[in-house]
């Protein structure tokens, strides 16, 4: 029965698309929260990439590219701004072209299914952000968008807190079990999830920020505790310290008392919650049989530090220029050096990853294709302090605190896990570049327009002119 009714939600969608494209669109970041539940369809009569979030995204493109002209949605994105994301998109492509032809070293991967998981899919998932960056040219607009991106958060927060009950909190061994279940209820696995949820408490509380009404700020406040509790019921250790990093961030820039209140809320939730001060502390204080204290690196980094990432940085310096191309760990770095691997919901299972996303870019694409890359990132970082030091529009101002704590929080996480391509889980991050992005380009507009107008009025104005000729004069 939930089959169907996802089918004629889909098709109403795609048939609503023909008159609002915009609305549609969100509806399909919506769906990016179920995309990997057990009940969606993979797949429709068997054929590979027909389901219903791609009918949906081609549907919206459709009507986006039939419409464009009539609401006059040309690009209008600086030579910089297109500069830095056609440098992002060519890294991607190139560094998959180039281990188009050497995927005998990776078991079970098809060619089709490389295309379809390491190209089409990656630009699949960016491209609501380039909609959202192209069609956010009004407040409604921006203002639903950044709405939706924060509900597609809450969904996925819901899901787990129902999977994982909260008094998994205090028993370590229930904490670590039902990490287990996330993956197979929810479709993406805890790490996946963390990365998710690391900044969606900072986001709700920025956009609680743009509205005027009480009882809406209450519910966005609500919102991003149920993030918050979804967060710590993965046990990411990576998300945890990222979501601290983006609250501190957001307090450095903007919410000063956020600075005392983070620290404290750590303090407070170690002690509230015994399994979450276990998890983090795993390896730290171990005794071995002399009764001498250690530091185990493999429990502190789930064999990151001892295992993936020296097998990585020794690979990095055979190409360290160019790189080896996309999937290069799996392909360059030989398997007998990975004995010991992460826990089993550390990954998607097959070791494709070093687990930490910028060795991934410097073995896929060298120094030169990090160098590439990080712009967009770095970009986006500098947009959104700008836009979050706004105190004049609440508006903007949220836009700005969303992407900071966004891009903070995937930088952070990417030490430990994630990925610099676009993937699934970074589909909301980029949505919320992308608003940002067309938010920036809009205010400097107004600006100029504003300054445009003041100087008319100077002309315009007797007094004004005589005033400025006599100051001139005396200049003279």
């Amino acid at each position: 029965m939930r089959i169907y009714l996802l089918y004629l939600l889909v098709f109403a969608l795609v048939v609503y698309a023909w008159r609002d494209w915009f609305f549609s669109l969100c509806a399909l970041i919506l769906l990016t929260a179920v995309i990997h539940h057990e009940d969606f369809p993979s797949y429709i009569a068997g054929i590979q990439g027909l389901n219903p979030w791609n009918i949906l995204l081609v549907a919206v493109t459709v009507s986006w590219l039939v419409h464009r002209r009539q609401e006059q949605l040309f690009w209008d994105a600086p030579p910089a701004m297109t500069l830095v994301i056609v440098s992002y998109l060519f890294v991607l492509v190139v560094s998959w072209v180039r281990a188009a032809g050497d995927l005998s070293a990776i078991e079970g991967l098809t060619t089709i299914h490389y295309a379809s998981e390491y190209l089409i899919d990656p630009l699949k998932y960016i491209a609501p952000a380039l909609l959202l960056f192209n069609g956010c040219r009004s407040r409604k607009r921006a203002v639903l968008a950044l709405s939706t991106v924060g509900l597609l958060w809450l969904i996925i927060a819901v899901q787990i807190t129902r999977i994982v009950p909260i008094t998994a909190l205090s028993d370590f061994g229930d904490l670590v079990r039902y990490r287990a279940y996330i993956a197979r209820r929810v479709g993406y696995t805890a790490v996946s999830a963390a990365v998710i949820l690391a900044g969606a408490p900072w986001v709700l509380l920025a956009i609680g920020g743009m509205f005027k009404r009480k009882y809406l700020r209450v519910v966005t406040v609500g919102a991003a505790a149920i993030c918050g509790v979804a967060l710590l019921l993965t046990g990411s250790r990576a998300g945890l310290a990222a979501s601290v990093g983006a609250g501190l961030a957001c307090g450095a820039v903007r919410w000063r008392r956020m600075l005392l209140a983070v620290p404290v809320m750590v303090a407070l939730g170690a002690v509230a919650f015994p399994a979450i001060g276990e998890r983090v502390g795993m390896g730290f204080g171990e005794r071995d049989a002399s009764g001498k204290t250690s530091i185990n690196e493999d429990a502190v980094s789930s064999g990151r530090m001892n295992i993936l990432w020296p097998a990585a940085l020794k690979q990095i310096s055979n190409s360290f220029l160019f790189g080896s191309g996309r999937l290069a760990f799996p392909r360059t770095v030989p398997k007998v050096e990975l004995i010991g691997e992460l826990d089993e919901d550390e990954d998607s299972g097959r070791g494709l990853h070093p687990h930490n996303m910028y060795l991934e870019m410097l073995l896929d694409a060298g120094i030169l294709g990090l160098i590439m890359t990080m712009p967009l990132y770095l970009g986006a970082l500098l947009i959104a302090v700008k836009l979050f030091a706004n105190r004049h529009d609440p508006t903007v101002s949220a836009i700005g605190g969303a992407a900071l704590a966004c891009v903070i929080s995937t930088l952070i996480c990417g030490l430990g896990a994630h990925t610099l391509y676009p993937r699934d889980i970074s589909a909301g991050m980029f949505a919320i570049m992308g608003i940002a992005a067309r938010t920036y380009l809009m205010q400097q507009a107004a600006g100029r327009r504003a300054t445009a107008r003041s100087v008319a009025r100077t002309i315009r104005s007797p007094r004004l002119g005589q005033a400025a000729y006599q100051s001139a004069a005396k200049v003279v």
